[in-house]
């Protein structure tokens, strides 16, 4: 009667088992796939385990031999009740890990988003400080235009004060008093040679020429009403650039704040990147050296991928705190070579050297070099991978893009470099800003005045190409103005 009433009691625990065994199991799976979480796993991981040993302990157990039937009652009670108790720890660990899961993937996914959509900002900010730096160039270039013109005309009329001052006598006798204070302006002295010529108070033999004073007299109020208007314009653009600049550098600061988690491997890429600068003989050396490091990190990715892939398909529902930082991207998503008739100038400006024109040290320039106004923004013209960012000699502040398929693109003569060696980016994306004056310290892109000169230079396997072929037609119209 004993042992049976000890097989109805056997009978709970041999139906709770499966349970707490399936439970553990998947606790254990969590545990082990949140180790590299480090805000939470832990006590999934613990429970998890303990609940397996525990069932393998039951499991053994029960082929033991049997105590007293009321002892081994007792103790099958006992058991019982801790494994009920084993089995809602598990369970609550499940439903904690579950939510907090959740909270961290939502997370990972907001991050994600707002750090597009801070990239296209940038984008979007540096087109238009760099529409703004256009419209100020020109502005400028009209304005010392019309002074210049302004200029001319005032030479010309100092030449004919004596004509004037027939025409003013000639209003001062027939109106018998003198005319307004004429003298300090062209307007006034428009409406007095009009009015004397009205009067017939200029003589036959002076009317032509009166007629041409008035006429230039009119174009030159004219240029001077053009010019206020012009300078008025141009001080407004001016101050929105101002403030263009300003929101894109707090965008630049918000970019990089948000790439902090990835400050260690950049910071290791530019370190191996300022090594490999140092033993390059040439820039050709120099980029093949980079072109060999970043195959050997692709293959090393690879083997990450699958081993990662492995992992995920071993351990199922388990992510690692690395899933927070964005995978670099080596390869770009856009062929380069596809992309001609596409790509925007890095820079607003005009080019006073392009590739192929004489050039006083290689004969023919390698690339176009660029003059444009201090501080203008730098921007990607291409989607890639910054391979290195720093000082090189002969061409002062040096970024080089690598564009996959081989090419590569190289920019010389920043004041500022606002990326860092293995960090993706866009094309449009601004990556620096011109100085005050000429950095290069190089002969390769002299320019003909003192003010900042960016170079541009195209590489496919190691080769200076032509870059014509690849800039938007828009931009080949303006540049050459």
């Amino acid at each position: 009667m004993v042992r049976a009433d000890l097989r109805k009691r056997e009978h709970p625990r041999l139906s709770v088992f499966p349970a707490v065994f399936s439970a553990a199991i998947l606790a254990s799976c969590i545990g082990l796939g949140s180790i590299g979480l480090g805000s939470f796993g832990h006590g999934s991981f613990e429970v998890g385990w303990l609940g397996l040993d525990s069932a393998f302990a039951a499991e053994n157990s029960s082929a033991a031999p049997s105590a007293p039937a009321a002892d081994g009652a007792d103790v099958k009670i006992k058991e019982r009740e801790q494994r009920l108790r084993e089995l809602q720890g598990v369970e609550q660990s499940l439903q904690q890990s579950d939510a907090e899961r959740q909270k961290i993937e939502n997370e990972i996914a907001a991050l994600k988003a707002d750090r597009e959509k801070l990239r296209h900002d940038l984008v979007a900010a540096a087109d238009k400080v760099r529409a703004l730096e256009e419209r100020a160039s020109d502005a400028e270039a009209r304005l010392a235009k019309e002074v210049a013109q302004e200029q001319a005309l005032h030479a010309s009329l100092e030449g004919r004060r004596e004509l004037i001052g027939h025409v003013l006598a000639a209003l001062q006798r027939i109106g018998g008093k003198p005319p307004p204070a004429v003298i300090v302006s062209a307007q006034d002295i428009l409406v007095a040679v009009r009015a004397s010529m009205s009067l017939g108070a200029v003589l036959p033999q002076l009317r032509d020429e009166a007629r041409t004073l008035a006429a230039d007299l009119a174009d030159l109020v004219h240029l001077r009403q053009s010019i206020v208007a012009e300078r008025d314009g141009l001080n407004s653009d001016l101050a929105e650039l101002r403030d263009g600049r300003t929101r894109l550098s707090a965008l630049v600061e918000a970019r990089q704040a948000s790439l902090a988690s990835d400050e260690l491997a950049l910071g290791e890429a530019a370190k191996h990147a300022a090594a490999l600068a140092q033993r390059a003989k040439n820039l050709r050396d120099f980029l093949a050296s980079l072109d060999n490091d970043i195959a050997q990190t692709e293959k090393r990715a690879a083997e990450d991928r699958k081993a990662a892939e492995a992992l995920a398909i071993s351990t199922q529902n388990s992510f690692t705190a690395a899933s927070l930082k964005e995978p670099a991207r080596l390869s770009p998503k856009v062929n380069f070579a596809e992309a001609r008739g596409l790509l925007p100038l890095p820079v607003a400006g005009s080019i006073f050297r392009d590739y192929g024109e004489p050039d006083e040290v290689t004969g023919q320039a390698r690339g176009v070099s660029i003059a444009t106004r201090p501080g203008a923004v730098v921007s990607s013209p291409s989607e890639g991978v910054v391979a290195h960012a720093g000082p090189f000699r002969g061409y002062g502040q040096l970024l080089i893009i690598n564009a996959g398929n081989g090419y590569h693109i190289v920019l010389a003569g920043l004041g500022h470099i606002g990326v860092a060696a293995g960090q993706p980016v866009l094309a449009g994306e601004p990556i620096g800003a011109m100085g005050d004056g000429n950095l290069l310290t190089t002969e390769v892109a002299k320019a003909t005045t003192g003010g900042p000169v960016l170079y541009v230079e195209f590489r496919k396997d190691g080769s200076a190409i032509n870059p014509g072929p690849w800039w938007a037609k828009t931009d080949q119209r303006k540049v050459r103005g």
